[in-house]
């Protein structure tokens, strides 16, 4: 008796069905790729914005506790600096009581100068702009428009804009350096009154920063 053919057919894929699945697999790859990494970008946007609202708590904590003065200007210089013996006061170790200085509240996801900083905790994502310091609340006119901390260099330290960095007889103060485009970019701004706005380098004019102005 002849056996059924159809009841001993070979099982598995052939080479053309396999063809076939791997072709519609990285299609959708594809198309998938984009929206992963849009929805990756948001995220770490999202996270960089939350990281300014804690740095914006422990500021104005600290200025509570400093007659409503904003952190004062002080050294850039390291603190394991062997160079160096004064008084370290850049402005992470200012808000030591109010965020460890380990936390990674001082790391923007987006910023990879700073993933792998092991011990050296200055390396941070957000310094501060050096024309509020010391400032008082009663000073700052529009404190809804001075930016007092950015998405930048990783120093941790205060950003001087005065040349070369900037031109002080500018309207203006354009920081165009990449450390300042990590999210498509932009960068985050956290401005005196506690709010976080997402700019264009170019959108930042030198009112922005001066609170004198």
């Amino acid at each position: 008796m002849r056996r059924n053919p159809v009841l001993h057919r070979r099982g598995g894929f052939t080479l053309i069905e396999l063809l076939v699945v791997v072709a519609v697999i990285g299609i959708l790859a594809a198309l998938l790729m984009p929206v992963i990494i849009k929805a990756m970008n948001s995220a770490m946007t999202a996270q960089c914005k939350s990281n300014l609202r804690q740095i914006a708590s422990a500021v104005q904590l600290y200025k509570q506790n400093n007659g409503n003065m904003f952190l004062r200007h002080g050294q850039n210089r390291y603190q394991d600096d062997p160079t160096y013996s004064g008084e370290v006061v850049r402005p992470g170790t200012m808000l030591d009581e109010y965020l460890d200085k380990e936390s990674e509240v001082w790391i923007c996801p987006a910023d990879s100068s700073t993933r792998n900083r092991g011990t050296q905790w200055w390396l941070a994502s957000y310094p501060f702009n050096a024309l509020v310091h010391s400032v008082s609340d009663s000073a700052v006119k529009r404190p809804s428009r001075i930016i007092t901390v950015l998405g930048g260099p990783h120093d941790a330290g205060w950003i001087e804009f005065k040349p070369p960095w900037s031109h002080d007889d500018s309207p203006y103060v354009k920081p165009t350096n990449a450390h300042y485009r990590h999210h498509d970019g932009r960068f985050n701004a956290l401005y005196y009154d506690g709010h976080v706005e997402l700019l264009v380098p170019t959108e930042t004019w030198r009112e922005d920063f001066d609170p004198t102005l």
